[in-house]
């Protein structure tokens, strides 16, 4: 799990969505990284049924490798402003 700030979100545009969430660029400041880019897919979870079915990807996501899948580095959740909570893998 990861402190995600979600003032570094570019939230004006998401640079894709699907049927669950959106991705989004984060400006990652972690000096330890070579990388300092990195996207974020924000899911909106409305209740803890949804809360624990998006959680299954985030897990699946550490646990699998494929060439065409983006591994994970970390996840975090964040109560929504709509209500329910935000996940961002």
């Amino acid at each position: 799990m990861f402190n995600l700030d979600p003032r570094r979100i570019d939230a004006r545009k998401p640079l894709a969505s699907g049927s669950f969430g959106t991705i989004h660029a984060y400006l990652n400041d972690d000096k330890n990284t070579q990388n300092k880019d990195w996207v974020v897919k924000r899911i909106p979870a409305k209740n803890t049924k949804e809360l624990k079915f998006f959680m299954q990807e985030a897990v699946l996501g550490f646990n699998h490798r494929h060439p065409f899948v983006v591994s994970n580095r970390g996840y975090d959740i964040k109560d929504s402003p709509q209500g329910g909570w935000d996940i961002f893998i």
